[in-house]
C-alpha cells in the first residue's frame, strides 16, 4: 500500500531504512483486511461511488455492524421502479402495503445484476440475505439512528429523490400502529411515545420503503501492478543478456491473494494471449507478498521484445470478490501493466593487432604484402 512508506520513513533510521521498508512492506502485504468493512456513506472501490445498483435499484448502505459483519442496505426508489407508489389521502394500511411487497420480493434472489458493486453484492448473498425484503423493524430504526439521535444514515437516503421521500417502518410496541419517518414534519407522538420526526402514516405521495440485510463488503480489491522499468535498451553482450538474469521487478497494491502472474509475449501495440507464455521472459514469482522478478529466459538475439505481466488475485474471500469457482469472473481480481519493451542490439566493433610492436615497415616495405593477427571486440 502506498502509505506503508511514509509510515516506516517516520518510524527508521536513515541508515536502516531499506531494511525496515522490506520486513513492513511484506508484513502489509500479507496483512488481513477482515476488518475493513464499508460503512455507510463509504465509496465503493469498484464504481467510485457511495451507492450501488442492484435489480435496476439504487441502494445504499445505511448500517453496519462491524462486530456480526452484517449491515442493512435500502433503496429510496424502489417503490418507484416498482409502482408501489400510493397517492392517498389517508393513512396507508398494512392491506394495501403487503401485495406491494409481495410483488418485489419476487424479484430477488437471482443474480442477473451486471452493475459491478451490485453485481458483486448480489452474488456475495444470493440465497442467504438478499432472500429477506421487507419492512424495517423498529430496533434496527433504533440501531441505525441511533436511538433517534442521528438521522443521518437515513437522511441520506433522499440524494436520489427528494427530501419529501418517506421511510415506512413495521409495526411496533404492542398496538400495531404503523409509523413514518418523514423528513418534512417534526417530531410527533406516535402509539403514545415521542419520537422525533415521526408522524403517522398520512401522506398524499408515499413511497414505500423497504431494507435487506447482507454480509458486508470489505475493503482492499487489488489497486495496481507496477513494475520498476517499461523500456530496456542493452547491447547483445550485456551482463543482463544472459540466462535466468533479473531484467525488472514487478509490484501490486493491496489485495489479499495468492497472487497468480502471467507473463506473455505481444506486439509493440499490447496484442497477445495471456494464458501463453512468453517464449523469451520468465516470472520468478511470490504469491504471497504479490511480487515478481522477471527473468531473460535464454540469451536474447539482437532484436524487439514486448511482453506483459498479468496479475490475478485469487483470495476466497466472497466478502472481498465474487465466484471463487472462476477468478475470471470477476474483473476487479486481474490488474495487467501496459506493454513492456526490451531492445537487443548490435555492438560496434574494435579491431586491434594481437601484436602491436610487430607493424613496423617503411613505405617502400609495405609495397608487398604480409600478414599479421588482430582481434575484433566483441568477436561474436
Amino acid at each position: 500500500m502506498k502509505w506503508k512508506k511514509f509510515l516506516v520513513c517516520m518510524c527508521a533510521l536513515v541508515g536502516t531504512f531499506s531494511v525496515g521498508y522490506a520486513y513492513y512492506s511484506r508484513e502489509m502485504k500479507a496483512a488481513s483486511v477482515s476488518t475493513q468493512y464499508y460503512r455507510p456513506g463509504d465509496v465503493f472501490e469498484r464504481s467510485n461511488k457511495n451507492s450501488f445498483e442492484m435489480k435496476g435499484v439504487e441502494w445504499k448502505i445505511i448500517y453496519t455492524d462491524n462486530a456480526s459483519g452484517k449491515g442493512y442496505i435500502a433503496s429510496e426508489n424502489l417503490g418507484t421502479k416498482y409502482s408501489c407508489n400510493y397517492n392517498l389521502a389517508g393513512e396507508i394500511y398494512e392491506s394495501e402495503m403487503q401485495p406491494c411487497m409481495t410483488k418485489v420480493q419476487g424479484v430477488y434472489g437471482s443474480a442477473n445484476t451486471t452493475e459491478a458493486n451490485g453485481k458483486f453484492i448480489e452474488g456475495m448473498n444470493t440465497g442467504t440475505n438478499l432472500s429477506i425484503l421487507r419492512l424495517m423493524t423498529l430496533p434496527e430504526y433504533n440501531a441505525i439512528t441511533s436511538n433517534e439521535t442521528d438521522n443521518t444514515a437515513i437522511s441520506n437516503l433522499t440524494s436520489i429523490i427528494d427530501k419529501s421521500s418517506n421511510f415506512w417502518l413495521d409495526a411496533y410496541a404492542d398496538n400495531g400502529i404503523r409509523v413514518l419517518f418523514y423528513f418534512a414534519h417534526g417530531g410527533a407522538v406516535a402509539g403514545g411515545v415521542q419520537y422525533k420526526h415521526l408522524v403517522l402514516g398520512t401522506s398524499t405521495a408515499s413511497t414505500l420503503h423497504t431494507v435487506m440485510e447482507i454480509n458486508l463488503p470489505q475493503k482492499g480489491i487489488i489497486k495496481t501492478i507496477t513494475s520498476d522499468k517499461t523500456n530496456i535498451t542493452k547491447p547483445y553482450n550485456d551482463a543482463i543478456n544472459n540466462t535466468n538474469q533479473t531484467i525488472l521487478n514487478i509490484d501490486t497494491t493491496e489485495g489479499e491473494g495468492p497472487y497468480h502472474f502471467y507473463i506473455y509475449d505481444t506486439n509493440a501495440s499490447g496484442t497477445g494471449t495471456y494464458t501463453t507464455p512468453s517464449q523469451y521472459f520468465s516470472l520468478n514469482a511470490d504469491s504471497t507478498q504479490g511480487t515478481a522478478k522477471v527473468d531473460i529466459t535464454n540469451k536474447l538475439p539482437v532484436g524487439d521484445y514486448y511482453f506483459k505481466v498479468r496479475v490475478v488475485d485469487e483470495s476466497t474471500n466472497d466478502r472481498l470478490y465474487y465466484d471463487a469457482s472462476n477468478f475470471a469472473n470477476d474483473p476487479y481480481r486481474t490488474k495487467e501493466t501496459g506493454v513492456i519493451h526490451v531492445k537487443i542490439i548490435k555492438e560496434s566493433p574494435t579491431i586491434a593487432f594481437d601484436d602491436p610492436t610487430q607493424t613496423k615497415k617503411s613505405i617502400a616495405q609495405a609495397t608487398s604484402g604480409w600478414s599479421e593477427t588482430a582481434t575484433a571486440t566483441p568477436n561474436t
